[in-house]
Order: structure tokens, then sequence, then C-alpha cells
């Protein structure tokens, strides 16, 4: 039945509601006008990115155009004392270039074709990766005296050139990786570089004295870079070199330098640096950490104040499900006081890692 009072009552309760709402909404304060930083914290922030000679970097200068991430820099640890209490005021207009965001493809194995290819590397870059970290191994198309090196279904020439126009189009870097010292076993395996083994019964890692080895090295490097005219980066890999200071050669070697494998180690791959830089100056190197930790802080700053910063960039990885943040943190300390000058961080993702446990 119809209540023409109830109507009215039911009326007033719904506007009084209104009219609540509304008080409490503009009687709400302003917000305020977020003010910017004040310019001292600004060079602050600026001098983080310095490099390890107190000079903030600038955006590298680009000819070509380059894919999302803005080119080959990273973010920057300072490093050393220079870095801390001498860098010069820096410019109010430049900005640290994003961090590059890498895709780490081991080719060995089972390596994608190309229609593949073609279809993972948009869904990379839509996923916000900028580069692609090309582990070839025996998919590379040596050619010549290394032409043994190569797969039966290894990519030709054609597919390389192929591989970086697909980068290119989804905005993504290519770093090729060439394993320089440990993981040689697609090349030691074969009869011709036996002589080459640091462990004779072993084909993973490389011995550092053998004649031919650094010949080896200086060979697959030159082709690589061949093939990839526009990669700013190169990663040298020179992981978990088993059985280092085995050989008799290396045995020689510790007696005559005080048993140190740490400056052996570095021995080595400071020369693979220095014949990457003899063929592609101004190009940047990666190296994984693994090796690195092991070595004495004094050792690595054995050739002088920031000499790291000339050898490669670190890239810090575990498989541990567990990280040992602590260890971490003091991982990272010691890579910045000894000069190096760029730090990467490598996650891992192993998808039977919850079926393995079961």
């Amino acid at each position: 039945m119809y209540c023409p009072r109830c109507y009215v009552v039911l009326r007033l309760v719904v506007f009084g509601l209104a009219l609540t709402v509304a008080i409490k909404i503009l009687s709400q304060p302003r917000a305020r006008k977020l003010e910017p930083e004040p310019k001292e914290a600004q060079k602050d922030i600026l001098r983080f990115w310095a490099d390890g000679q107190g000079k903030v970097r600038e955006p590298a200068k680009q000819t070509n155009p380059q894919p999302a991430g803005g080119g080959p820099q990273e973010p920057q640890v300072s490093t050393g004392e220079e870095a801390r209490h001498c860098a010069p005021p820096a410019s109010p207009n430049w900005t640290p270039t994003p961090p590059l965001r890498v895709v780490h493809l081991d080719l060995k194995g089972a390596a994608p074709k190309i229609k593949y290819l073609e279809q993972i590397f948009p869904l990379f870059s839509s996923l916000g990766a900028t580069g692609v970290l090309l582990e070839y191994e025996d998919m590379f198309p040596y050619d010549g005296e290394l032409k043994v090196l190569r797969s039966p279904y290894a990519y030709s020439v054609e597919d390389i050139r192929t591989i970086r126009d697909l980068a290119q189009r989804s905005n993504l870097q290519i770093i090729p990786l060439v394993q320089v010292f440990g993981h040689l076993e697609f090349v030691l395996k074969h009869e011709q570089y036996h002589s080459l083994r640091e462990v004779a019964d072993y084909p993973n890692s490389l011995n550092p004295h053998a004649p031919g080895s650094q010949t080896l090295n200086r060979a697959m490097l030159e082709q690589v870079l061949e093939q990839h005219p526009d990669s700013a980066w190169l990663h040298i890999g020179a992981d978990e070199v088993f059985g280092l200071g085995e050989s008799q050669d290396s045995k020689n070697w510790l007696q005559s330098n005080k048993g140190d494998k740490g400056k052996m180690y570095l021995d080595h791959v400071t020369t693979v640096a220095s014949i990457i830089r003899e063929k592609r100056p101004g190009i940047q190197l990666l190296m994984w950490d693994d090796m690195l930790r092991q070595i004495n802080s004094n050792t690595l700053k054995s050739k002088g104040p920031f000499w790291p910063a000339n050898l490669a960039s670190p890239m810090m990885w575990f498989y541990n499900a567990q990280l040992n943040l602590k260890a971490i943190d003091q991982l990272i300390i010691t890579y910045q006081d000894v000069g190096f000058s760029d730090i990467w961080f490598a996650s891992a993702f192993k998808g039977r890692q919850a079926l393995i446990r079961e």
C-alpha cells in the first residue's frame, strides 16, 4: 500500500546522506604540489652514476637508432675514493640510461629454429627485454680451420643475418657469448684440439699456457665479431674453469708465481680482452663472476687502480634457491672496491626444479 509520508521520509534520508558525502569531500585539504628535489640531492644521485674516474657518463652518441634501453649503458656502481670524493658537479640535464634487460639463450643441444626466434623475439620485447645474450657454442657457422666445431644443425651465415634483423625489428640488442676458458667441450672434444686441454681426460677447460690456446680464441672471436658488426657488448663466459692448475704447464707456472691461481686466471682473461679490443676498440665486455669470487681482492687490484674496469664487467649469477644476501652484498662491495665500474645481475629459472624435488 502506498504511503506518502514514508516516501517523503525516504527522500529526506537519501538527500541527507548525499549532503554529508559532499561536505566531507569539499572539506578535505587540497593535495600539496610535489616540490622538485633539491639541487644538491640531484647532484648526489648523478655522482652515484659517475664512472671510475669521477666523471659523469654522458649518454652515448648514436648514429643509428638504438633499441629500447638506449644502448650499452648499465647502472654504474661508484668505485674507489676518487669516485666518492672527486666527482665534479654533474650537468642537471643528464639522466641515467635505463638498464639493459637481457634474455640468455643457451643454444647448445637443442637450438631453436629461425621460425621460432621470429615468434619469440617480439614476446621478449613485449615483456620488457631490451637484449638477447646468444651463447652459440657449436651452433655458430665457424669456417676455415674452425669448421670442425660446427654442429650438423648449425646456423648458416645467412641465418645469423636473419637473427640480427629479427632482433633489430623487436628493438633487441644481440650480445654474442663466446666461451674462452671453461665450457669448451664443443672444441676440446675434437682430436686436433686435445693438446689444448687443461686436464687430458676432460674436454671442459682450456690450458692457458698451451701453444695454440690464444690462437684458437682469437680465431673464434674474430669470426663471431665479424658476423656481429653492430654489437656493442660481447660476453666471454670464463665461468666454471674446472681443473685449472692441474696441467703440467700450469703447475710449472704456479711454482714460479707463488701458487697464485687467481693471477693465472686473470692473466688469461686479460689477454683475451686485449685480443678483442684490438679487433673491436670500444666494445664492452662481460664475464660470469664465479671464478672472480675465489680470487683475493689484492690480486684483483694487483695491476693498478681501476684496472678491472678495463677487463670486463662481472655478471653475478647463482643457482641456489635460497640466496645468501649478506654474501652477495659483500661481493658487490668487493667488486666496487677493487675498481669494477659495472656489475650485472643474472637470474636463473629452472622450470623442472619443483619436479626434481618431488
